[in-house]
């Protein structure tokens, strides 16, 4: 016969799993291996992020565009405890470097962040790996939210994916056509400018 238990101890058990927040094994892409101790953000976690998520090049506010990017994969996957992993293998030093540590220092204690030099993909480039608990979720969460309230990453990258197609295509068009062509003349030798002397081109 089954064994009964107390209506209040089932009760008990339902309530704290309704409740609690576990950490479960998280890995942003498809090559890493993980456990419920760490929250991976990948290799190259910025290509990582492109996957998901289109960003133009030229984009004005690239750097927090991507930041946002990073910090709501790890808002929606991991938890306080678990250890973050942000790496980047050189390529993009300059966009990597401010966003990753940005990302980092948001979850976690500056204390408890250690960055190490890793190989780079090409001969010569060094990449970096940053690791650190997760300490500081429900702060880095509050302050996610606080700047979508300013103006949200949906309309940052509307306004600032721009393609030739896109936003802004028709003023490019206009200061392209008004850029005249040079006149048949232009180009030409004449008497004045082996002299030196302004040609009939001069100021166009």
């Amino acid at each position: 016969m089954p064994r009964a238990y107390p209506l209040s101890l089932c009760c008990l058990v339902v309530a704290v799993c309704s409740v609690s927040n576990p950490a479960f094994a998280w890995c942003f892409g498809t090559s890493c291996v993980t456990d419920d101790s760490v929250c991976d953000m990948g290799l190259n976690t910025i290509s990582r992020i492109d996957t998901k998520t289109f960003v133009w090049a030229r984009a004005p506010r690239k750097v927090e565009i991507y930041t946002r990017l990073a910090a709501r994969e790890v808002l929606d996957h991991c938890t306080n405890g678990q250890e973050l992993f942000l790496h980047t293998d050189g390529r993009t030093q300059w966009l990597d470097q401010p966003v990753l540590t940005d990302v980092a220092k948001s979850f976690c204690r500056v204390a408890d962040i250690v960055k190490t030099a890793v190989p780079g993909r090409e001969p010569g480039m060094s990449g970096f790996e940053i690791k650190c608990m997760i300490s500081k979720m429900e702060q880095a969460r509050a302050d996610f939210e606080q700047r979508e309230r300013k103006i949200s990453t949906a309309q940052m990258l509307e306004e600032d994916n721009r393609t030739p197609e896109g936003p802004g295509a028709a003023g490019r068009q206009k200061d392209l056509a008004d850029i005249k062509p040079a006149s048949p003349e232009c180009g030409k030798w004449t008497l004045g400018s082996l002299f030196g002397l302004s040609g009939p081109c001069a100021g166009k």
